[in-house]
């Protein structure tokens, strides 16, 4: 598995590259080394039938027992799904460039102080709506990048604000593979962590957002 996501290409070159594990690409259509989660799905699969070939399982007892040990997660599969099946609407129906476009001219002309928390809240909230990261910084940083140096502040600071909120968010976030599959791994409610962390999250964010107004300020 180490193997399949490790990115050989760039290691050895793509000549080389190909010429080791070009034959693997039959598998799924893509090569070792440019595996991840759904060439990996795949390959977890295909590894329980053969498991169970090998333990000498009958095939009714391979589906059941599959099913069984996916029982707990799959709730987990299907909220992250419609969370971020809204998140694949607004991108395809262009509603997150029409909300950053308007978060960004509603923040232009205002002062540090006012400015950090309140970009801080932005990307908290497009945080939420793009789950993906380097998607979210792919879609906002040419944005408000320009708007954070063309106010005469450090873009850099920008780039923290980014961080921070995006890290706040994905500690409770529905849309988040590791909290949802690790509560549901835990057996703990989702609303029992948020009753739990809930105030930690915003002593967190809090914190982090003072942080930053201060150094969106001075620096």
């Amino acid at each position: 598995m180490i193997i399949s996501v490790m990115p050989w290409a760039d290691l050895i070159g793509e000549s080389a590259a190909n010429a080791i594990f070009g034959w693997s690409a039959f598998l799924n259509g893509v090569a070792l080394g440019g595996w991840w989660f759904g060439e990996l799905a795949m390959w977890f699969f295909l590894a329980t039938i053969i498991v169970g070939i090998l333990g000498g399982l009958h095939e009714k007892v391979i589906v059941e027992s599959f099913v069984s040990g996916a029982a707990d997660i799959v709730s987990v599969v299907l909220i992250i799904a419609v969370a971020r099946g809204a998140s694949v609407l607004m991108t395809q129906t262009g509603l997150d460039i029409y909300l950053l476009t308007a978060a960004a001219n509603a923040l232009n002309g205002l002062s540090a102080t006012i400015f950090a928390p309140l970009a801080y809240l932005v990307y908290i909230g497009l945080s939420f709506l793009i789950p993906s990261t380097s998607g979210c910084a792919t879609v906002t940083m040419p944005i408000m990048g320009p708007l954070t140096a063309s106010l005469g502040y450090n873009p850099a600071v920008m780039v923290m604000i980014f961080a921070a909120a995006s890290g706040v968010v994905n500690l409770f976030t529905p849309t988040s593979g590791v909290v949802m599959g690790g509560l549901s791994i835990a057996k703990v409610e989702y609303s029992t962590w948020l009753k739990w962390a809930g105030k930690l999250i915003l002593i967190l964010a809090v914190v982090s957002c003072v942080i930053l107004t201060v150094a969106m300020t001075i620096l």
